[in-house]
């Protein structure tokens, strides 16, 4: 693996040679939005007018915690301190890293209150509406951590978790981004050696993901543990576009490629190698780091290449889930290549974009329908039974306009001839699994019977 040296000016001060700033406890809060920034007055700005009313309205704390070498952003804030009494301004050196802000954070820096929870957030992201309640009604719950994962790639929803081991396996790659976990004061921020974390992660190669190292390790200390992971698509949460690209993106390689694994191979023995693989390889596979999509970008900006590629010939297979033909055909690319496959992509994600919309669509239909029935004994009628099977959504059968060579049962189940049926009762649906030009002829058939209230007939792309 690659071990070079960063370029990068980390900023390695020790946090404990801060000056202590004693919790004043002016009371007790329910839950603190924690904000660390540098030198984005304009970002923090945007923050402040698209966020400060929903804070409000939800009884929401905001503290930003800023390390800019110039005043901008404090006077911004106290600019703002005169129209919301819930927004806090902290000051912080600027040679210490972000992620030991983070750690000083958590060790409830300069808080005027009690929380029961803090949530470190980005200051570059804006969680939509539903998220921010969706966090309030969980906290009364007593989790040690709520987790919003907005991108549900398993389309789980709401999930549970009590075993750290299986949590770290299920989302630990997805606790790198700040903002993704909303902590427990009590539990999760009691009791901790931050000296001891600090020597083990304030450290090159491991400082950027020393939150997540730390996630991983206290749950693991604690007698007793309990997240809830709330999972939503990806459009509950937006990223500024005053924000082009992250800090890292010019080492991208060295800190996604390197660095984080060699923070996750630091965790303890408590998690066995297979489950530090495992999260390392569902970061390349999920985090849209080291997919194809943003490869064939950083390709584009000349920040991968065929030496890149051979330097992580080795490890690219613990990496991600891109095969090592595409990763080499990429490195290769002219301008003109990645552009031309950059709109083939695009075409690709818009596709499957909308079968996911229609996949909804047909969950929606076919939930509310007492009995629920396929039109046609085709490749398309058994697509669409697989689509039923994988939600697990119950159906009668196939019916078919007459019956004439059609087998009697697919997939286990009976096709009926239209005949034979009586569709004319409340909450009985069909699904019509026809090409577009045969639905058009079937459609006219269901409205003779007058059975073509309660028909889905979308045709869904394939993927």
């Amino acid at each position: 693996m690659n071990t070079k040296q960063s370029s990068m000016n980390w900023g390695y001060m020790d946090p404990d040679d801060l000056p202590q700033s004693p919790i004043i406890a002016e009371g007790k809060g329910e839950l603190a939005v924690c904000i660390p920034t540098y030198c984005r007055k304009a970002i923090v700005e945007e923050l402040l007018k698209t966020n400060m009313e929903l804070f409000l309205k939800y009884g929401i704390d905001v503290y930003i915690y800023d390390s800019s070498d110039d005043d901008h952003t404090q006077l911004l804030v106290e600019t703002w301190q005169k129209i919301y009494f819930n927004l806090y301004y902290v000051r912080f050196p600027p040679e210490l890293h972000s992620n030991m802000k983070v750690y000083k954070i958590f060790q409830k820096y300069s808080l005027y209150k009690d929380y029961d929870y803090l949530w470190v957030c980005s200051d570059s992201i804006r969680w939509a509406e539903e998220v921010i309640i969706q966090v309030k009604n969980q906290l009364a719950n007593g989790y040690d951590m709520i987790v919003i994962n907005y991108r549900d790639e398993s389309h789980s929803g709401e999930k549970e978790y009590c075993d750290p081991v299986f949590f770290a396996k299920e989302c630990g790659w997805h606790l790198t981004l700040y903002g993704a976990t909303v902590l427990n004061t009590h539990t999760m921020l009691e009791n901790v050696n931050w000296k001891e974390l600090q020597k083990k992660y304030n450290k090159p190669e491991r400082v950027n993901h020393s939150h997540v190292c730390f996630y991983l390790e206290q749950i693991a200390a604690l007698k007793k543990f309990s997240a809830k992971c709330l999972n939503y698509p990806r459009k509950v949460l937006m990223s500024t576009s005053l924000k082009r690209h992250s800090t890292w993106r010019k080492e991208t390689f060295y800190v996604w490629g390197y660095c984080f694994p060699d923070a996750i191979n630091a965790l303890p023995q408590y998690y066995r190698k297979s489950v530090k693989k495992e999260i390392i390889k569902k970061n390349g596979k999920y985090g849209d780091v080291l997919d194809a999509c943003n490869l064939l970008a950083l390709r584009a900006d000349g920040l991968y290449d065929m030496e890149i590629y051979k330097e992580y010939k080795k490890d690219w297979h613990a990496l991600t889930d891109v095969p090592k033909w595409r990763l080499r055909k990429i490195a290769r690319m002219s301008p003109e290549q990645v552009k031309k496959e950059q709109i083939l992509q695009q075409i690709g994600k818009q596709k499957i974009d909308q079968h996911k919309k229609q996949i909804n669509e047909l969950r929606k239909f076919a939930c509310r329908q007492k009995k629920l029935y396929i039109y046609g004994a085709g490749k398309c009628a058994i697509r669409y039974a697989g689509y039923l099977d994988n939600m697990q959504i119950k159906y009668e059968g196939f019916i078919v306009s007459e019956k004439g060579q059609n087998s009697t049962e697919i997939n286990n189940h009976s096709v009926f001839a239209l005949a034979e049926l009586d569709l004319s009762g409340k909450n009985i649906g069909i699904i019509l699994a026809l090409n577009p030009t045969n639905q058009c002829q079937v459609k006219e058939i269901l409205k003779e019977r007058r059975i073509d209230k309660n028909v889905y007939s979308e045709y869904i792309v394939s993927i």
